[in-house]
């Protein structure tokens, strides 16, 4: 079983070395991308090196504070959420959680790679990912998927040795514990332009916040997914740098739906929508 979000753990999946050489990657980096599990704080300095601020959840201003002091029901927004994301059948939530760990490492997803992985054989996983909702595909490859990509991007997300991009800022929350790996996130107030960083642990969530009182702008009535997500849906998705910033932001909002949440409450609603979509179990 691999690691997941404090006693939860991500589906098992099978290593089959008969595929590996094949795969583009060499055979210990497709083994450590089995349940990797983060390390101790101390060996992850090097990665997160730079100010490591408590995270805030109490908003400053008198109308931010009333827009977060609502009767948010985490529960019911992840299951909006779900309702409007493609519907994933089991082959393709195994191959999904493949793709993901090996976006999360920096490469596209071959086949190969995704058949060591989830336990499929070459044919059988390039069949499954032909079909996945909201690929990026490269010839037979997978380039991204369902919030992560190889490359750069407006958001981005930094693990040990890899760095990938994000679709959302949400995406950033939810990753980490899809993946079993301690991350990086960054990206930029979309009112300020102030660099943002959260560090996100994927058994407990965010640990440290920069700035320290950053919020989440949130799409709470997505329209169902019809063949385009980051315009329906990801574009409303920023970090914002304070309930100022947050403020702003959602006065200028083109819908009445963007809501602006703490970061524990988008940590809380990815945590349920991974179960919801992808099959993570507990």
């Amino acid at each position: 079983m691999g690691a997941g979000w404090g006693g939860c753990r991500v589906a098992q999946v099978r290593y089959d070395p008969r595929s590996a050489a094949s795969s583009g990657l060499p055979q210990d980096a497709l083994e450590a991308m089995i349940g990797v599990a983060p390390g101790p704080v101390a060996d992850r300095r090097g990665l997160l090196a730079g100010p490591r601020e408590s995270v805030t959840t109490m908003p400053g201003s008198e109308t931010m504070q009333r827009a977060i002091d609502l009767d948010v029901d985490t529960d019911q927004l992840a299951t909006v959420v779900a309702g409007a994301l493609p519907v994933l059948d089991p082959r393709q939530r195994r191959a999904g959680m493949a793709v993901h760990r090996l976006l999360s490492a920096g490469v596209a997803a071959t086949p190969e790679a995704v058949a060591s992985l989830a336990g499929m054989s070459i044919t059988e996983a390039g069949d499954v990912m032909a079909g996945l909702p909201t690929a990026v595909r490269r010839g037979t490859a997978v380039a991204g998927f369902l919030g992560l990509q190889e490359g750069p991007a407006a958001h981005r997300l930094r693990f040990a040795g890899a760095e990938c991009g994000a679709w959302c800022a949400w995406d950033t929350l939810f990753v980490p514990e899809l993946v079993g790996r301690f991350a990086r996130a960054e990206s930029r107030c979309p009112v300020t332009g102030v660099e943002i960083v959260v560090e996100v642990d994927p058994r407990t969530g965010v640990v440290s916040a920069d700035p320290h009182d950053t919020l989440l702008t949130f799409l709470a009535q997505p329209r169902p997914y019809a063949g385009e997500i980051v315009d329906q849906f990801c574009r409303w998705m920023h970090f914002v740098g304070g309930p100022a910033a947050a403020d702003r932001w959602a006065a200028t909002a083109e819908r009445p739906d963007v809501i602006v949440l703490t970061l524990s409450a988008g940590v809380e609603i990815g945590r349920l929508t991974n179960r919801m979509v992808l099959g993570l179990q507990d």
